[in-house]
């Protein structure tokens, strides 16, 4: 029975769960670009044909490099000296059309492939080998409207798991239901946002950690903000576009967190700073621009002209609708203050210089 399009830790943790039991469908589609769930599924998978068989009993193919009726031929022999076979299609949408962009549309993603080849594989779908574990992965999605997409939905034994990635804003209740779901252990809501606020959202990394944190505390004890200070280290790296963000939807917690880490990260305070104060600078000096000769009622192309930007006017514009300062004179002044103050005319350090700065502009 298909489990559909379900997606998620939630969807990831039953469907390891049932692997490990032995029950193994003869069909898995592992799409979306989170590919910590999908390596993770597939690693499940492989431990299921001995290593010393594996030779005999694996075979990995490339969506892009062969065709429909290669994957269907192998799928349908028979494993040897192993109770089953499994075949990994990497990048399985260029089997449809290897030079698509996106397989989010109609058939027309299929063209790569004759009719009857398609029909071949949507009819493997419907009875597939069930000496075979045939395993479709790619971070393309197919488009519920494609007869491949739809063949999904009706695939007798078979799943179907979308992964999306995990938004920053979630990182935190991901890393809660990973420590219950996969050690039975809770961890502090503040541990995991400290957990998330120094890792970042590279969940194999995260995972790695946790595990080594639940594995030390045998004592089943609750993971707490002191073991996360204590046991991990800041690993994420942060950059000045990342600080734009907040600064431009005036997010004065994020804002100074990720300043304080680009100063840690940097050689040199003084550095970053300059560094910094010279890329708000050329930021804000567009952003005044493009509204004053919005304001005008210039054409975009004449705007875009006139600022001399190409590939960064889309992102500009962008900016510009989400950062109003109701003084502009009052940002510069602060970037002006900011780097007067930084090249030795002030006796405040050079952090306390910089998070000022940052404070100015967002009060502006």
């Amino acid at each position: 029975m298909s489990k559909g399009t379900v997606s998620g830790l939630q969807a990831f943790h039953e469907a390891v769960k049932q692997i490990r039991t032995g029950k193994l469908h003869p069909v898995y589609v592992l799409s979306g670009d989170e590919i910590f769930f999908t390596d993770r599924i597939q690693d499940e998978l492989l431990a299921h044909i001995p290593a010393d068989l594996r030779d005999f009993n694996l075979d990995i193919l490339y969506g892009n490099e062969t065709d429909i009726s290669k994957v269907i031929e192998v799928s349908r022999s028979f494993p040897m000296m192993s109770d089953r076979r499994m075949v990994i299609v990497r990048e399985f949408m260029g089997l449809f059309d290897p030079n698509a962009g996106s397989a989010e549309s109609s058939d027309e993603s299929m063209k790569g492939s004759s009719k009857g080849d398609v029909d071949l594989l949507l009819a493997y779908l419907q009875k597939p080998n069930p000496q075979t574990v045939l395993i479709l992965r790619d971070e393309k999605t197919p488009a519920g409207n494609t007869s491949f997409g739809k063949a999904l939905q009706k695939m007798p034994d078979g799943l179907f798991l979308k992964f999306s990635e995990v938004p920053e804003m979630e990182l935190a209740d991901w890393i809660e239901k990973l420590a219950e779901l996969t050690y039975s252990m809770k961890i502090e809501p503040e541990a995991a946002r400290l957990m998330a606020q120094r890792m970042g959202p590279q969940l194999q990394l995260v995972s790695n950690e946790l595990d080594k944190l639940c594995t030390e505390n045998r004592t089943g004890d609750v993971i707490t903000v002191s073991m996360i200070r204590d046991k991990i280290a800041v690993s994420r790296e942060f950059s000045v576009f990342e600080l734009k963000e907040h600064v431009l939807n005036r997010n004065t917690d994020r804002a100074f967190y990720v300043a304080e880490r680009l100063l840690h990260q940097g050689s040199s305070d003084v550095g970053e700073t300059f560094k910094t104060i010279a890329f708000f600078y050329n930021l804000f000096s567009n952003l005044w621009a493009y509204q004053r000769l919005t304001a005008k009622g210039l054409a975009l192309d004449e705007i875009q002209s006139q600022l001399g930007v190409a590939k960064s006017f889309y992102y500009l514009q962008q900016d510009a609708r989400v950062y109003k300062p109701n003084n502009w004179a009052d940002v510069f002044e602060a970037l002006h203050d900011a780097d007067r103050a930084i090249k030795g005319y002030s006796k405040l350090d050079a952090d306390v210089i910089f998070l000022m700065m940052l404070k100015r502009i967002m009060t502006a």
